[in-house]
């Protein structure tokens, strides 16, 4: 899981731009987190024809993970729950940290700690 949603922000990130990857761990289950500074265009579940030899990761991702989902919050954010679904597990200020982690890590330009988070959104399992 961490090796493909790595790869995606390597490879559709910006170039020479840096990778974050961070993890929660709880009785339920594990959320990997991977930041990167964003490309043009945000993750989506895709299904490519059988010639393409990419556009899988995310299939992988979503057949294996509890939960899973992105948005952008000063930096483009994936993050995928192994185990159970950790949503209402993680309270309301689940993601409050990010912005700290994403301005230290030099992905995005902002300066401030305490900032506003942005909403988590699970993309619906088939």
């Amino acid at each position: 899981m961490v090796s493909e949603l790595f790869a995606n922000a390597v490879q559709h990130g910006p170039v020479g731009g840096r990778v974050l990857v961070s993890y929660y761990s709880s009785a339920g289950g594990i959320r990997i987190v991977i930041c990167d500074s964003g490309g043009p265009t945000c993750p989506r579940l895709r299904t490519p024809n059988a010639q393409e030899e990419g556009g899988r990761g995310l299939q992988v991702v979503d057949v294996i993970a509890a939960a899973w989902g992105q948005f952008r919050d000063h930096a483009q954010v994936v993050w995928c729950d192994l185990g159970k679904p950790l949503g209402a597990a993680l309270g309301d200020d689940a993601w409050a940290w990010l912005p700290a982690v994403i301005a230290i890590a030099g992905l995005s330009s902002i300066r401030a700690v305490a900032a506003e988070t942005g909403e988590a959104v699970a993309i619906p399992r088939a």
